[in-house]
């Protein structure tokens, strides 16, 4: 194509209008210099697939740059940064111009546009991304220069909490306005309704003030449905967005079109209406939308507690309760819930929880602690100065590398409801043409009908009404999941493999005995002081059989999946494993864990724990075993082997003395063979496993023991009711699909009638949000009927 036709050509990068003589590169026009280096800039490392996802995906870069050099300032860089620690820096920023699939792309894939970039978290409804990266290769600033540079120019806000206060919804305004000119219109237009017709002063009187009521409520209180469909059709999207704006246009074209050529009254009552019902039903879809996102972020959506120490005691608080100044008992292995100072203690933080990069980083007294991390060598006492933020811990837990594949009928909705707007833009097409032949007066009209009620937003709010509802009712259940996306996981298992102990056996009733030399004072000293600093149920039973004061430490060393390491006053204790402490096993019979000792090479005995079973586990390995295939692996010894085998049946694997990396190979071989399976331990040898698998479930006694590599968290007392949460979970799906086909027919049947002229915009505009309202009423009733199950 030569230059000289090229006006109209569309820039490759951004989509506008191209100068008469646009800036050509590799045959592909640019309307400027800014938006043909972004596509040389993405192209030189590797990204050109960018243009490949979605036409024209980029933001005009003819605009001028906001100045960034305030960002050289380290209290306001400090300020902004969630966490930085060492060469490791955590940032989240909004970015408006998020809109499609190839942002999502680019963005996830900054890593390759600059080294000192790691990982880039998007979360595309709220246009924010969380990004990782090293301060020593490139700088806030030049970070936020970059993403100017491509198109997504960061906003920044100096005080988060202040921002979210005073960004105020103008919705309820919008709400007002359009209410206020809908109520005057059907007012004025009362008269025609009744007598048919008005006199021509009259008529025109009252077409010129609807009119003129009409204008705010289609470009201000409907303002966000014109930009969004604009959005779309600019960048060749679709969204559910664009009937919609279809509709207001048709309507308010027509309606101006017979008030000034004195035909009619129009359709203003009906626009005014039609906009008026869609913000009410859009408030109410708010409203519903922000109940769950309080309930997950701050009511303890998952149970993380913490031992706060009050005058030489400690006891146990919710993390929410966690108040500026608390002093904290932090365990080996524990997740530290706020941003605080270390006071007592040595400190090795593995901040992998936040960076997504396992690295243990040393610290000392008087240095600064940051929310998420891990503390890996013994326990330490912190000083809290800033309050627990739960939604950026759940923020922390859904980070991608944590994370499952997505689900096929999750991918199918989405899918579904995009391909479900190009029909109705065909069915509405297809109507103006038959109408066009009826009464070419009503084509608007009927077509505005069409575009309005097929709307699919009750298709897309199923899911996230049903699942989340689902989670809370799991959640008061005691059964506390990461996120909405594992309802589907938990519905989809067919096999379940158990840890053993802390998993099967419950963590707070144990009987214990030590079979060897005598211990005196100052061993059973050392041997409490290291169980103490673990949170393992075996050295928790210890420290707590254990009466003598515990012994100040001068090192810590917990080796997963065998054992503790520790010195004091010269003196080296070994507790764990017999291969770990380098002991002879027990010939005894016992059927009992043991935990071995040795001081300075020595063997001093065992400690032999027998914990009891939860209540009611036999039955519920044999109710399980009618539907999933159930499997044992477990890091004890194989005492209670016979025991365990006649519970789980001839056709399960029962392995014991595996260590975290077999538990994790074994879930691997069982996915090879096509299963879909569920991890259930104790969260802390079985992090691994608990990751790898399709729904990984860790139990807690005592809410300590966190794992950020779980998909939920269950109370173990709550364990014997898996069964039932996992009917529950695929009760759930059920109800979605239940939720999709009254949907599809709600469409259907509401087309019918709108096709043949018989329902009129208004009534359709009522229609669109109360089959939205019946969704979501439909799927929390449903599933709240499916959760009195539980309770039985």
């Amino acid at each position: 194509m030569s230059q000289e036709n090229s006006t109209k050509i569309a820039c490759t990068h951004c989509g506008d209008s191209c100068p008469p003589t646009p800036i050509w590169k590799a045959d592909m026009p640019f309307c400027c210099n800014g938006c043909k280096t972004v596509y040389e800039l993405l192209s030189e490392n590797g990204l050109a697939e960018f243009y490949s996802i979605e036409s024209t995906p980029g933001t005009n870069m003819r605009r001028g740059k906001n100045d960034l050099s305030f960002l050289e300032n380290k209290e306001i860089a400090d300020a902004i940064l969630d966490f930085q620690e060492g060469d490791s820096a955590r940032v989240s920023l909004e970015l408006p111009a998020i809109h499609c699939s190839s942002c999502v792309f680019l963005l996830e894939n900054l890593s390759k546009l600059h080294s000192g970039i790691g990982s880039c978290q998007v979360n595309f409804v709220r246009k924010t991304a969380a990004i990782t990266f090293s301060p020593s290769t490139i700088s806030l600033k030049e970070l936020a220069e970059l993403l100017q540079v491509i198109g997504y120019d960061p906003h920044f806000a100096l005080d988060k909490g202040e921002s979210k206060t005073k960004k105020r919804s103008s919705l309820p305004l919008k709400i007002g306005v359009a209410g206020f000119c809908f109520g005057n219109i059907m007012l004025m237009s009362f008269p025609d309704y009744v007598q048919g017709g008005l006199e021509n002063s009259f008529a025109r009187f009252f077409g010129y003030a609807n009119l003129a009521l009409s204008i705010p409520v289609l470009f201000y209180s409907g303002f966000d449905y014109l930009r969004s469909a604009w959005t779309g059709v600019r960048f060749r999207t679709m969204n559910m967005d664009i009937p919609i704006a279809m509709g207001m246009l048709a309507l308010f074209g027509r309606s101006v079109f017979e008030v000034i050529t004195q035909t009619g009254l129009g359709f203003f009552d009906s626009l005014t209406g039609f906009v008026f019902f869609l913000l009410v039903g859009k408030w109410f879809q708010e409203q519903t939308q922000r109940k769950l996102s309080y309930d997950r972020d701050y009511k303890s959506y998952f149970p993380l507690a913490a031992t706060v120490v009050e005058a030489g005691m400690q006891r146990s608080i919710p993390v929410n309760d966690i108040e500026q100044g608390n002093i904290l008992f932090i365990r080996n292995q524990e997740v530290i819930p706020a941003d605080c100072i270390l006071r007592k203690g040595e400190a090795m933080i593995d901040y992998g929880f936040v960076t997504g990069e396992s690295k243990l980083v040393s610290k000392i007294s008087g240095d600064k602690l940051y929310a998420g991390g891990r503390q890996s060598k013994g326990a330490i006492e912190v000083e809290v100065i800033k309050s627990v933020d739960q939604s950026y811990l759940t923020q922390l837990w859904n980070q991608e590398a944590f994370g499952k594949t997505r689900s096929a009928l999750t991918t199918s909705t989405e899918k579904a409801a995009k391909f479900f707007t190009w029909t109705v833009l065909a069915i509405s097409a297809a109507t103006a043409i038959l109408w066009a032949f009826i009464d070419p007066n009503q084509i608007a009209y009927v077509v505005t009908s069409v575009l309005i009620v097929a709307c699919p937003c009750a298709l897309a709010l199923a899911m996230p009404f049903a699942y989340g509802n689902s989670m809370r009712v799991l959640g008061r259940h005691g059964m506390f999941l990461k996120n909405a996306q594992v309802v589907e996981h938990l519905a989809e298992i067919d096999t379940l493999v158990f840890d053993k102990t802390g998993t099967l056996t419950n963590s707070n009733s144990a009987r214990i005995g030590f079979k060897g030399s005598d211990l005196g004072e100052r061993q059973l000293g050392i041997i409490r002081g290291a169980c103490t600093q673990s949170l393992h149920p075996l050295s928790k039973a210890i420290a707590d059989f254990v009466s003598v004061p515990a012994s100040k430490l001068d090192s810590f060393e917990e080796i997963a999946g065998q054992g503790i390491r520790t010195t004091s006053n010269g003196d080296e204790v070994l507790i764990g494993s017999a291969e770990f402490v380098g002991a002879r096993k027990s010939d005894s019979d016992l059927l009992a864990s043991e935990v071995y000792v040795s001081m300075n090479g020595e063997q001093l005995g065992f400690f032999a724990t027998s914990k009891e079973y939860r209540s009611g586990l036999q039955e519920m390995i044999y109710r399980l075993r009618e539907w999933y295939k159930v499997h044992l692996v477990s890091g004890d010894n194989d005492s209670e082997r016979d025991r365990l085998a006649e519970w789980f049946g001839q056709e399960a694997n029962i392995e014991f003395n595996q260590d975290p990396f077999s538990k994790l190979k074994f879930i691997q071989s069982l996915q090879e063979r096509g299963h879909k399976v569920g991890m259930i331990g104790d969260g802390l040898n079985d992090a691994g496993a608990l990751k790898q698998s399709d729904a990984g479930i860790a139990i807690s006694d005592d809410l300590y023991s966190f794992s950020p590599s779980c998909d939920a968290i269950l109370e173990g007392n709550k364990l014997v009711h898996i069964q039932a949460y996992l009917r529950f979970s695929k009760s759930a799906v059920q109800v979605v699909k239940w939720s999709f086909v009254l949907s599809i027919l709600y469409n259907f049947v509401g087309l019918l009638f709108a096709v043949q002229g018989l329902l009129t915009p208004l009534v359709a505009a009522i229609l669109m949000p109360l089959s939205s309202i019946s969704v979501i009423v439909f799927t929390t009733i449903v599933t709240n009927w499916h959760a009195k199950k539980l309770a039985n």
